[in-house]
């Protein structure tokens, strides 16, 4: 849920903040005052949104003594289709830039999974929730996605499902008309040097072949090719 509007700025708070906002006025956490005044080098009166992430946001002031002024407090209301991607792991540096980037494209779940050609390596989740809040920082977008650890194949039931595979026929565009009526849409993008011949035989059974390029294409790269082709189409339900 986007709320871009020139001069207005979006910051992450606790539901207990919001609580308190809405009975009297409420000091920023220091963080968030290190962001925008520091950081960002905002000075005077804000127009500022204060989000929890998943269930409400406020729209009010930010005042030059750094206290929040209330004046609208409403419920998030998650977009459909809701959009769920999954990604093998990859290097830290590049699975935090897609995950920056289908954070931009409206991705609402992340998953990162675990294939026969790659290990899962040794980092904390939170680090990559950072990333996605700040892109949501900068897009105004209230509602931070989810982003978990999911095994492979993952278990999928009532939704169109696209796998990317190297010589599919089709591409994601082709299939308009079902996105067009979709409330849930994933996507999956394999591992550097491609799914094995067993797990796409598997995939095959189950998620529609998509090309993304008639280049070969990293997983990173891939996975926000098929968003883009995905909102490509998306866009037109906004006209």
């Amino acid at each position: 849920m986007n709320l871009y509007e020139a001069d207005r700025y979006l910051v992450f708070e606790s539901k207990s903040f919001l609580e308190k906002a809405k009975q009297s006025r409420v000091l920023l956490s220091k963080e968030n005052i290190h962001h925008l005044r520091k950081v960002r080098r905002l000075s005077g009166i804000l127009n500022l949104i204060v989000s929890d992430g998943c269930d409400h946001y406020a729209m009010g002031i930010l005042e030059e003594d750094n206290f929040f002024q209330l004046k609208e407090f409403h419920s998030i209301t998650v977009e459909k289709p809701q959009i769920e991607v999954y990604i093998p792991y990859i290097r830290k540096k590049r699975l935090k830039w897609a995950v920056e980037k289908a954070t931009e494209l409206g991705a609402h779940k992340i998953y990162f999974i675990r294939t026969q050609k790659t290990a899962q390596p040794e980092f904390s989740l939170s680090q990559f929730q950072e990333v996605a809040k700040s892109a949501c920082e900068q897009t105004s977008r209230v509602d931070l996605p989810s982003i978990q650890n999911s095994s492979f194949p993952p278990t999928i039931s009532d939704a169109l499902v696209f796998v990317a595979l190297i010589g599919a026929e089709k591409s994601i565009i082709d299939y308009e008309k079902e996105i067009m009526s979709a409330d849930h849409i994933v996507i999956l993008v394999g591992p550097e040097g491609d799914f094995s011949a067993e797990e796409k035989e598997f995939l095959k059974k189950d998620f529609l072949p998509v090309g993304l390029s008639k280049n070969v294409l990293r997983s990173e790269t891939a996975l926000i090719t098929a968003l883009s082709q995905l909102n490509a189409v998306l866009w037109k339900l906004c006209k």
